[in-house]
């Protein structure tokens, strides 16, 4: 089961288990690998939420949702 995190909240907690995974001393121990392994799996679901996120708003914007939904989708996808 995959947790419903907006892109910015899989950017906090991937910074922080950088942060953990930089800071602890031995590198090559099992839980670091672990670590490791949750931060791939953060960085393809943050990628997934990015792009949903660029497709709803490129919806939007295609859509009549004006001016602003366009520089959303603009935003978005810049980001992504």
């Amino acid at each position: 089961m995959q947790p419903n995190l907006s892109p910015e909240q899989y950017a906090a907690i991937a910074g922080i288990l950088r942060d953990t995974i930089a800071a602890d001393r031995f590198p090559l121990s099992p839980r670091v690998r672990r670590w490791k392994a949750i931060l791939d799996k953060l960085r393809a679901a943050g990628a997934e939420a990015r792009a949903a996120a660029a497709f709803e708003a490129a919806g939007r914007a295609e859509h009549g949702g004006g001016p602003d939904a366009r520089d959303e989708a603009a935003a978005v996808i810049a980001r992504a």
